[in-house]
């Protein structure tokens, strides 16, 4: 945890950790919209072990409607971290298990220029709105989004999806690592995400079995963080 203080105090932002669970072939999901269950039982403790140290995990609205995640702690002792929901359009469903939940913290991230009922629909349900200028895409910058979760005081953030989240965190340099979990299954069609293996920006850092599963840590090869401002 000493590397998400220095990275606070060095910097003035959080440390971001991207986690992507992709098959062998590289698939995130075997088709647009489906929910897939790629890794095992270790996986999944070692991914509930990384939320309790993070101050807050982040997921998109898709990764919400899809999944309908509680983004909590379990088969370990450990925090919940804070969730948030990067969802520009609050096309997440309102009913969803993460909204429902009084007992943890959470914070969507939505434009400025979203519908106000569905604003007032959420600010009814006791949830925190924090509201971004968005462009003519009406899509939310994401180094605006790590000053104001440093504005919030989260030294760490552990991104968890979906694909399209995964691909701009990485390819706009804005995080410190990447966890790639594999199952030893391919499933030869679906949604594809991100290959570090051969890009020249990072490296494996670390790499362990999980059970029957490969995990991988890749790190930028330089300390280059575009959120710096440099």
């Amino acid at each position: 945890m000493n590397r998400f203080y220095f990275k606070f105090m060095e910097t003035g932002f959080p440390y971001v950790t991207v986690k992507i669970a992709a098959s062998l072939d590289g698939k995130i999901s075997a088709a647009k919209g489906t929910q897939t269950w790629l890794t095992g039982k270790e996986s999944q403790k070692f991914v509930h072990a990384q939320r309790s140290i993070y101050d807050a995990v982040l997921v998109g609205a898709n990764t919400v409607n899809i999944d309908d995640p509680r983004l909590t702690v379990r088969d370990i002792d450990g925090r919940n971290p804070i969730r948030i929901i990067l969802d520009g359009n609050l096309s997440s469903g309102i009913d969803s298990i993460i909204f429902n939940d009084k007992e943890n913290r959470t914070v969507v991230l939505c434009s400025a220029t979203a519908d106000k009922k569905k604003k007032r629909n959420f600010a009814e349900r006791g949830i925190e709105l924090i509201e971004f200028e968005t462009g003519e895409d009406n899509k939310i910058n994401l180094r605006e989004v790590i000053g104001k979760l440093s504005e919030l005081k989260i030294t760490s953030l552990f991104v968890e999806g979906g694909g399209k989240i995964f691909d701009q965190f990485i390819s706009q340099h804005l995080c410190d690592e990447v966890i790639i979990i594999k199952a030893p299954i391919t499933l030869n069609s679906g949604i594809e995400t991100i290959s570090l293996d051969n890009a020249e920006d990072f490296y494996v850092s670390a790499k362990k079995r999980l059970g029957e599963d490969f995990l991988f840590i890749y790190k930028p090869k330089t300390a280059k963080h575009v959120y710096r401002n440099n």
